[in-house]
This record gives structure tokens, C-alpha cells and sequence, in this order.
């Protein structure tokens, strides 16, 4: 009897393969180290609160976000998830940046606005809009 052992090459392998083969705890925490502390911080959590494989499997969705948004507003992102939240997830930080974002373009686009107003108005129509006063007319 023979046997046989089956190997892979790496370097045979598609990009998206090698990728996921490369894909191990110490590499997103280093990936991780290179965004930012908060970055780190939210990668830990859900490598210490999640089965390996499951972490690795949402980690894996959070680094492609790189795709999408730049390394500072997952960092900020990441640090505003952090701070609000005791079981922070990647559904709510994906939430957290697509607001930030939109945010950020308003701001650019010079559409958000940012003027203060005085918040001591009153009710603008006054009481007999709200029937405050009988409207005897």
C-alpha cells in the first residue's frame, strides 16, 4: 500500500485562495497595528469573543471595508464603536462609517449645515395654532 500525500503550492494558487490561506490571527493583528489603536482594540475583541475560524471569518469582511473607506475613518470609526459600545460588532462599525462618510462628503460638499441657531424660540405660530388661546374669529 501507497501513500500518497497531496501538497498545494502556494504560488499555484488564485489570489483570492492564498489570501484566505494567509489569512491567520497574527497577520489581521498586524494589518490592524498599521490603521490604530482603536482599530487593534475592536480586531482583539472579536478575536478573544468569537471561535477562531468565525473571527477570522468577520475580520476578514472588516479588512475589506479598506476597499470602500480610508484608514482614518476606520480608525475614528472604530474609536467612536468602542467607546459606546460593550459588545461591539461589525454590522454596527459598518453603520458607524457609512454615517461618517456621508457626513464627511456633506461637509465637503458644503450641503451639511453647521450654523447654530438660537434654541430659545418659543413655538413660532403661536398659542392659538396649538389651541392655546379659544379661536373666536
Amino acid at each position: 500500500m501507497v501513500n500518497i500525500q497531496h501538497s498545494t503550492n502556494p504560488n499555484h494558487m488564485p489570489d483570492n485562495h492564498r489570501q484566505y490561506l494567509e489569512h491567520t490571527p497574527d497577520q489581521i493583528r498586524n494589518w490592524a497595528n498599521t490603521i490604530g489603536q482603536s482599530t487593534e482594540k475592536f480586531v482583539e475583541y472579536i478575536l478573544d469573543n468569537h471561535v477562531e475560524k468565525k473571527a477570522l471569518t468577520i475580520l476578514l469582511s472588516f479588512k475589506n471595508l479598506t476597499k470602500y473607506y480610508s484608514d482614518e475613518l476606520i480608525e475614528k470609526s472604530c474609536e467612536t464603536l468602542m467607546t459606546i459600545s460593550q459588545a461591539p460588532t461589525l454590522s454596527v462599525l459598518k453603520t458607524i462609517l457609512k454615517c461618517m462618510k456621508d457626513s464627511q462628503k456633506a461637509k465637503e460638499n458644503g450641503t451639511l449645515n453647521e450654523a447654530k441657531t438660537n434654541t430659545d424660540y418659543g413655538f413660532v405660530r403661536g398659542a392659538k395654532y396649538f389651541g392655546g388661546v379659544k379661536n373666536e374669529e
